[in-house]
């Protein structure tokens, strides 16, 4: 057992990792999932990741570390929190969250398990105003929402009931995965999206995912833009970073708009 990290708090979930490292003293932290140490998998910078102890999710590699808190995500097998609470060592579980609202939430309640409630204000206080300064102004221009779709390793996309497609109609996009019949998440392949091109795609991914890099696109009508992955799949401190971009792309495709 680790004693320097004994009775701490430690993350199971990359998500969660954010938020704990935004609201969090670094000597209350035990350990971070160890997906914050993948670059394709980490919403947060590396290098400020790689400054803590990586853990998976079994139970005996959270139980090694002895802490006084797990936070994890919706997802974690039935026998670790089992055996988690058969020790008494307390799990605080977020589940995807789906709207601002719901990760403003999580981020109170985590603030509250780690006795850093006025943080916890703060960061939702400066999430309010990144989000009201990425509002489309009262410009007639700025008014007209442009059709977009969020395309990510894979082909996937987020359609409605995400927090990307709130995110996106709240910074002035239209999110048209609904027009594919997708589903909240789904997969769209390059024939369907070239036939009925939006205004703008939102790419993520990486250069080694094919799909993502076909000749093709060079063919499609709609502006790629490049919006990273680590900008979708959590909440938390994300939201600003993600609404920002969003802001940043609405505005430069205002531009070259006669």
């Amino acid at each position: 057992m680790d004693e320097a990290n004994k009775g701490k708090i430690i993350s199971i979930n990359p998500c969660t990792d954010a938020i704990l490292l935004e609201l969090a003293d670094p000597n209350q932290i035990g350990a971070i999932s160890h997906y914050s140490h993948d670059p394709n998998a980490s919403s947060i910078d590396i290098k400020h990741a790689q400054k803590f102890t990586a853990v998976g999710q079994s139970a005996e590699e959270i139980i090694a570390l002895e802490p006084s808190l797990v936070l994890a995500g919706g997802h974690v097998s039935a026998s670790t929190l089992e055996a988690l609470r058969t020790l008494d060592i307390k799990v605080l579980q977020n589940p995807v969250a789906n709207s601002i609202a719901e990760s403003q939430e999580q981020i109170s309640n985590i603030a509250e398990a780690i006795g850093k409630q006025e943080r916890g204000k703060a960061l939702n206080s400066e999430i309010d105003i990144v989000l009201k300064n990425a509002e489309p102004s009262s410009d007639a221009s700025e008014n007209q929402m442009i059709k977009t779709i969020v395309w990510q390793g894979g082909g996937l996309v987020p359609g409605k009931g995400t927090l990307i497609d709130e995110l996106l109609a709240h910074t002035g996009f239209t999110n048209i995965a609904h027009h594919y019949n997708l589903s909240q998440w789904d997969i769209i392949g390059l024939e369907r999206l070239s036939a009925a091109p939006p205004d703008i795609i939102l790419r993520g991914g990486n250069g080694s995912d094919r799909i993502l890099q076909h000749p093709i696109l060079d063919n499609i009508d709609s502006k790629i833009i490049s919006f990273p992955q680590s900008m979708i799949w959590c909440a938390g401190p994300t939201i600003a970073k993600a609404a920002d971009r969003l802001s940043e792309v609405r505005k430069s495709y205002k531009k070259t708009i006669p």
